[in-house]
């Protein structure tokens, strides 16, 4: 079957997670992506994998006796395949990155990264176990490694030009109440990379809520384009949003700034090869988070 391999780790999640939007987020492609390729999965396998009763999603028998045999299957192959290329890893740097960070933040920058690496080669996960990887760029503490925080992360407004009328350049808080509110519609999505409308009030002292519309999405990638596409105004991490607004497709809003986004971690593997390399690229890339949100606060 051509591209066995992919289409089995893109059923491994949505059968783990068991919803296409968050195994998306996990393998870092469309919702859209995912559907099609478990419709095209099961047509080539000739049963169906999933029932979906409204916003329900469950696995048929044959679905799960399925999504067992591919668990066992691509865990033995990523096993073998650790032994195969041991030596090769060698002369590897692994970083694991969050899988939005990576997408949003790290790949703009990732020239740069590998050019302080030479002679070894960088690879970059966004998926399977962090307590693999040389270095880590995420939310969360992995055992055993050295960690340094970053703080100095805030979520900010941003929205299109395109919805600015003419002669201005930014949009008044009363503006940004009046315009459609994209959110993110997951709890755990909002919590690492964007804030609450309502948390944005509560620093003001009072209680502000959209007057607009409200437009939810179960991805931050989608709810980056819907403000690109000038369908509202979203409240999203800056580090997140800066490729957008570097590139001029966002404006970020000079006011309504929420300092309290979760702490960036950059964690060391205490037994890599390459500690002094590690020990750099942390100091490094630490510092071209703290020039993102400097340059952020003179705009």
């Amino acid at each position: 079957m051509k591209d066995v391999i992919g289409y089995l780790r893109c059923f491994e999640a949505a059968s783990r997670l068991m919803n296409f939007t968050y195994a998306a987020d996990e393998l870092c492609v469309t919702q859209s992506a995912v559907s099609h390729q478990m419709k095209e999965l099961s047509r080539r396998l000739g049963f169906a994998l999933f029932n979906r009763t409204g916003n329900t999603l469950e696995l048929t028998a044959k679905g799960q006796e399925f999504a067992r045999l591919t668990s066992r299957l691509l865990q033995d192959l990523d096993i073998g395949l650790e032994g195969l290329r041991s030596d090769i890893l060698k002369g590897a740097l692994l970083i694991h990155c969050d899988p939005v960070l990576a997408n949003k933040w790290l790949l703009p920058r990732l020239d740069r990264l590998e050019g302080r690496c030479l002679p070894l080669r960088v690879e970059l996960r966004s998926s399977g176990e962090p307590k693999d990887a040389d270095i880590v760029i995420g939310f969360e503490a992995v055992d055993g490694f050295e960690e340094s925080h970053f703080d100095a992360d805030y979520c900010t407004f941003v929205y299109s030009p395109e919805i600015l009328t003419s002669g201005e350049n930014k949009l008044s808080p009363a503006q940004i109440i009046s315009e459609t509110a994209i959110q993110l519609g997951k709890p755990n999505l909002e919590e690492l990379y964007g804030a609450k409308w309502s948390s944005w009030g509560a620093t003001q002292g009072k209680d502000i809520r959209s007057a607009g519309d409200i437009e939810a999405h179960g991805s931050v990638e989608l709810a980056l384009q819907a403000a690109v596409h000038g369908r509202g105004v979203a409240l999203l991490r800056r580090t997140i949003a800066d490729d957008d607004i570097r590139a001029g497709r966002l404006i970020a809003a000079s006011h309504g700034r929420l300092p309290d986004a979760p702490p960036l971690i950059v964690s060391i593997n205490t037994q890599t090869l390459h500690h002094d390399l590690c020990r750099d690229l942390e100091n490094w890339l630490l510092a071209e988070l703290t020039s993102t949100v400097a340059e952020a606060r003179c705009e």
